[in-house]
């Protein structure tokens, strides 16, 4: 290569290795997203989406503000209260002039300004309970969205859950159609070397058959939960969606049959006044009572006092600035004599009074105490009282059923879950002696010893024990976390661990 070609090459291979290098840096980035985007979902990740997504509790959140300004409207209900007006004000007509006394045709232009101010000193306590009852009604509010939350924690850990259950059948079924693929394998070549006849072949390929059918339908269900969990979560479809295994941290102690419950039945019902179900129910019957106070208080004297600045401005206010004398005129007659009297006619220049002459000069206070007692108002604050009453009534009555609900949920879970941990061992201890059975069989099939018939009898009731262990297994996990939901329901919002 001459110098001239190493000039001309040199900037080509700079162009190629900066695109090259962009192109990889490109691709390697992409494939970092993708794979980032691949990644399983696990438990937090799924419930902080849920929190952030579910228009159920965006709604609460609203009425969460709409309760909190009610509550700043009936606060500050008992402040003062001030306000500033003024008006420009039109008079067309005849009137008398103050200085001629004759009857004149004008329009008269004027201006008013006022200050005032009024604060209520009492009215039977009706702002006091009102602001009352506005908080309890706020709390309340803040109660029924920490139990939505709640809701949605507990919902989307069933949901879950049903996703890791449904992932273990789809595995226990690809191990079946495993285990049926080498039979057929197998049972292919006896053919071939005349071992078994054609009915025999038949039967174990019909098998396989059924078995890859299982795995195709517990494959279709594992992705019918997917998609039902990205639907809870409100996250876009994506084919690519996975669940973190123990995302829900049910760890093989929880299984352990000599593990005992960190708490007792008691204990669960003493936390029934923490629930917040009940502690909304709770704010509810302080509210109405709060309610039922204030509409008492319509029946007492309300005792105000208030106070007023004000002047005004008239272009109709003149100010003598000179006098001068006209001709004579008479004015009379001398009783009597009968002679004329005259006088000079007196002439007056005027200008109207300037602004802030006369905003000093008409400047005006005023203060006062205002009492009013209703003596008859058309039985409007006794019918009040009755519906407030009323409401007491019914909050009072909503609140012992959302107890008994409480208490009827927790006894009913402490028993599910009692029957189903019996359950699981039960179903456990039948799948090992399936599987102590299973292998005995196929030991004996191997060495001729056992009909094909038998071992797929004895292989059909080790995959009924699977299936079922698994199912018992995963109930006495959802079992379980009802009762730590109890427990603590806070603690599915940040991480369900068993001690």
């Amino acid at each position: 290569m001459g110098f001239g070609e190493a000039l001309t090459d040199e900037p080509i291979n700079v162009i190629t290795f900066a695109f090259m290098r962009g192109f990889l840096l490109s691709l390697s980035l992409f494939t970092s997203i993708a794979l980032k985007a691949q990644l399983p979902w696990s438990f937090e990740q799924c419930l902080q989406q849920a929190l952030s997504q579910n228009i159920d509790l965006q709604l609460s959140q609203l009425s969460i503000e709409s309760a909190k300004w009610q509550w700043q409207q009936a606060r500050h209900a008992q402040m003062p209260s001030a306000s500033l007006s003024a008006g420009q004000f039109y008079q067309s007509g005849r009137s008398i002039d103050r200085f001629t006394n004759q009857f004149v045709q004008s329009t008269i232009s004027s201006n008013n300004f006022q200050a005032q101010g009024s604060i209520t000193l009492f009215a039977g306590r009706q702002l006091q309970e009102q602001k009352s009852g506005s908080y309890s009604n706020l709390q309340s509010s803040k109660e029924n969205q920490r139990a939505a939350e709640q809701a949605l924690a507990l919902n989307l850990a069933t949901v879950y859950l049903q996703c890791l259950q449904t992932q273990a059948r789809w595995r226990a079924a690809q191990n079946q159609m495993k285990n049926g693929e080498a039979l057929a394998k197998r049972a292919q070549l006896q053919f071939e070397s005349q071992i078994i006849n054609e009915s025999d072949l038949a039967s174990t390929l019909a098998q396989y058959e059924s078995q890859k059918a299982g795995e195709r339908n517990a494959r279709n269900a594992y992705h019918s939960s997917l998609q039902s969990l990205q639907l809870l979560i409100r996250k876009p479809y994506d084919p690519q969606f996975s669940i973190a295994e123990g995302g829900l941290g049910l760890e093989a102690a929880a299984l352990d049959s000599t593990q005992t419950l960190p708490y007792q039945l008691a204990d669960l019902i003493a936390l029934i006044e923490q629930r917040p179900d009940v502690q909304a129910a709770l704010y509810q019957v302080q509210s109405a009572e709060h309610n039922l106070k204030a509409a008492k208080g319509a029946l007492l004297p309300t005792l105000s006092m208030g106070a007023s600045t004000g002047t005004v401005y008239s272009d109709n206010a003149k100010e003598i600035t000179g006098v001068s004398f006209g001709d004579f005129q008479p004015i009379g007659r001398v009783q009597g004599s009968g002679e004329i009297v005259e006088a000079p006619e007196i002439l007056y220049k005027t200008q109207t009074s300037a602004f802030s002459d006369q905003l000093s000069n008409n400047l005006g206070n005023s203060v006062g105490i205002n009492l009013s007692i209703p003596l008859y108002n058309n039985r409007q604050a006794s019918i009040r009282i009755q519906q407030s009453e009323l409401e007491l009534t019914r909050a009072q009555l909503n609140l012992e059923k959302t107890r008994m609900n409480a208490q009827n949920e927790i006894q009913s879970a402490w028993l599910q879950h009692e029957n189903a941990k019996s359950q699981y061992f039960a179903s456990s201890s039948a799948e090992k002696a399936q599987e102590k059975s299973i292998k005995l069989q196929r030991m004996r099939f191997e060495q001729g010893l056992a009909s094909q018939v038998d071992f797929w009898v004895s292989e059909f009731n080790y995959n009924n024990a699977v299936q079922t262990r698994i199912e018992a297994e995963f109930e006495y996990q959802f079992r379980r976390l009802i009762l730590d939901f109890y427990a603590n329901p806070s603690g599915l919002t940040k991480t369900i661990i068993y001690e």
